[in-house]
C-alpha cells in the first residue's frame, strides 16, 4: 500500500467561520470579532441576511430555506450548537471562540495532508490525519468531511495516524472535518483544492446539442475546439462535421464532407491536421484516409490504405506516427499498422498476443500504447500495453470492471479511465492498468454505447451515444 500526500498541510485550523447554503454558489465568510451587516440574494426567491455583533458566541442568521440548519450543522465547526426556532427560518449559531474545537479528552488533529493513497486497488483521493487520541484500543475513529462519512483506509496507533478517503462528489472548497471516537472529538475547517479530479461529479453542458442524436461517431480536440464527425442517427449514416468551444454552442463546419457518411470510423490529430480513418458506410467497409485543417475542406490521403478495410477499430498518435489497431471486417482483427503521412502504411504485426477484437479502446498513457477490453465474439476486460506495436504486455487478464465493448478510454489526471460500454454507465480509473478503482457505479446520464469522449479544458467530456432515443447530450466533469 502506498500514499502520495501533497505538500499542502494544515498544522492549525483557520480562525474563519464559513457559511454556505447547499443550493447556492455564494459563500459568506465572517471573521471572529468582526462587525458585519450583510445581505445577498444567492438565487431566485432566496434571501440570506446576516447580522453579526462583536462576540464569538451569538451569531444570528435568517435564511429562507428551512433545511439550511442541517447543512450548517454539518459544515460549521461547533455545529452542534446550531438551533432553529419554530418557524424554521431563524438560525442561531453558537460559534466557538476559534474554528477548532477539541473535546477535553485528548482527541486532537494536529496535521492534515491532502493527497492520494493506494489501499491495494488503485490510488484514491485521501486525507492523512495525524494527532493524539485518534485511534483508541485499536479502534478507528468515525471521520466525516462536510457531514459525509469518510472511509478509513489505514491507521496506526503509534504514531497516531489515520488515512481516510475523501468523499466522492465534493468540489473544491472548505469543509468541516470531524474526527470522533469513544473518548471525544476534534473538528475544524479543511480546504480541498483542485487535486480532487476524481471524475465523480459531472455537469450536463446541454441536453440537446445542435447536431442530431447519434452513435458510432468519432470525436477529437483540434484548434482549441471539440469536434464531432459522422456517425449514425439511427436512419442515415452521416458525414457532417461540427465543432464547439464550450460544449453548449455548436457550429456546423459542413453538412456533407467529401468522405461518405459512415459509422464506426476513427479520428485523430497529427501533423496539425484532423484525420478520419476507415469505418463502414452501409455498403462497404472502408480503408480510406482523409485529412483537414478546418473541417470544411478535406483531402484524401488514400482511397485504399495498405491495411485491410475495417470498422470499430482504434487509432492513436504515438512515437510521431499514426497507428491503426484491430477492428472488424468479415471477422475481428488483431493487426497493428503505422504511418507518418497517411499514405504509406507499415504493418507492425499481423497478429498480436491479444485476441482479434473490435469495439475495444486504445489510448497513449505512461509512454505506451494501450488496448483495453472490446469483443472477440465475447466481451473482454483484459488490458495490454506496448512501446513498439509489436511486443505487447498484458497488464491484467481480467480488470475489476466488467467485460464490455463500445466503451470509452481516456488518459486524464495521470490515470487511465474506462467509461460506459454497451448498456453500461459506470466509471473506473487506474494508475497502472492493473489495479482499478470504481469512481461511479452509475453516472447521471443513461446507459449507452458507441458514445465518444475527449479531454478538453482540463475536463473529461462525454458526447452522444446509442440509447433510446439516440442521444445528443453533452456531459463533462465538474471538479
Amino acid at each position: 500500500m502506498k500514499k502520495r500526500i501533497a505538500s499542502f498541510m494544515l498544522s492549525s485550523f483557520l480562525l474563519v467561520l464559513v457559511l454556505g447554503v447547499t443550493a447556492f454558489a455564494d459563500q459568506l465568510t465572517m471573521q471572529e470579532g468582526a462587525n458585519i451587516d450583510l445581505s445577498v440574494t444567492p438565487g431566485p426567491n432566496s434571501t440570506i441576511t446576516i447580522s453579526s455583533i462583536d462576540t464569538n458566541t451569538d451569531e444570528k442568521v435568517k435564511v429562507s430555506n428551512s433545511d439550511t440548519a442541517d447543512y450548517l450543522e454539518n459544515q460549521i465547526v461547533g455545529g452542534a450548537g446550531v438551533t432553529v426556532n419554530s418557524d424554521g427560518n431563524q438560525i442561531t449559531i453558537a460559534a466557538p471562540p476559534v474554528n477548532v474545537e477539541d473535546s477535553a479528552d485528548g482527541v486532537e488533529v494536529t496535521f492534515a495532508g491532502l493527497g492520494e493513497y493506494d489501499p491495494g486497488t488503485g490510488f484514491v483521493p485521501a486525507l492523512d490525519l495525524n494527532g493524539t487520541g485518534l485511534v483508541v484500543g485499536g479502534t478507528n475513529p468515525d471521520v466525516t468531511v462536510g457531514g459525509i462519512t469518510s472511509t478509513v483506509l489505514a491507521s496506526t496507533s503509534s504514531p497516531q495516524q489515520v488515512i481516510v478517503r475523501v468523499p466522492q462528489g465534493l468540489n473544491a472548497g472548505s469543509y468541516k472535518l470531524k474526527v470522533k471516537n469513544a473518548n471525544g472529538f476534534s473538528e475544524g475547517l479543511i480546504p480541498l483544492q483542485q487535486t480532487l479530479f476524481d471524475g465523480s461529479t459531472w455537469t450536463e453542458a446541454t441536453s440537446a446539442a445542435a447536431w442530431s442524436g447519434r452513435n458510432s461517431h468519432t470525436s477529437l480536440v483540434y484548434d482549441n475546439k471539440m469536434w464531432i464527425l459522422g456517425g449514425s442517427d439511427g436512419v442515415n449514416n452521416l458525414n457532417d462535421v461540427w465543432y464547439s468551444t464550450d460544449g453548449v454552442t455548436w457550429a456546423q463546419a459542413t453538412p456533407n464532407a467529401p468522405w461518405t457518411g459512415r459509422i464506426k470510423p476513427t479520428s485523430l490529430v497529427y501533423d496539425n491536421k484532423m484525420w478520419i480513418l476507415g469505418g463502414n458506410d452501409g455498403v462497404n467497409v472502408l480503408n480510406d484516409v482523409w485529412s483537414s485543417t478546418d473541417g470544411i475542406t478535406w483531402v484524401q490521403a488514400t482511397a485504399s490504405a495498405a491495411w485491410p478495410p475495417r470498422s470499430a477499430h482504434t487509432s492513436l498518435v504515438y512515437d510521431n506516427k499514426m497507428w491503426v489497431i484491430g477492428g472488424i471486417d468479415s471477422g475481428p482483427k488483431n493487426d497493428v499498422w503505422y504511418s507518418t503521412d497517411g499514405i504509406n502504411w507499415t504493418v507492425a504485426t499481423t497478429s498480436t498476443l491479444w485476441s482479434s477484437r473490435f469495439y475495444h479502446a486504445s489510448i497513449v498513457f505512461d509512454n505506451k500504447m494501450w488496448v483495453i477490453g472490446g469483443n472477440d465474439n465475447v466481451d473482454k476486460n483484459d488490458v495490454w500495453s506496448s512501446t513498439n506495436g509489436v511486443t505487447w504486455t498484458q497488464a491484467t487478464p481480467s480488470a475489476a470492471w466488467s467485460t464490455r465493448n463500445g466503451h470509452i478510454s481516456l488518459a486524464y489526471n495521470n490515470k487511465i479511465w474506462v467509461i460506459d460500454g454497451f448498456s453500461k454507465n459506470d466509471i473506473w480509473s487506474s494508475n497502472d492498468g492493473i489495479a482499478w478503482n470504481q469512481v461511479l457505479s452509475s453516472t447521471p446520464w443513461s446507459p449507452r454505447n458507441n458514445t465518444t469522449g475527449v479531454v478538453y479544458d482540463s475536463k473529461i467530456w462525454i458526447m452522444g451515444g446509442s440509447s433510446t432515443p439516440m442521444k445528443n447530450d453533452i456531459w463533462h466533469t465538474s471538479n
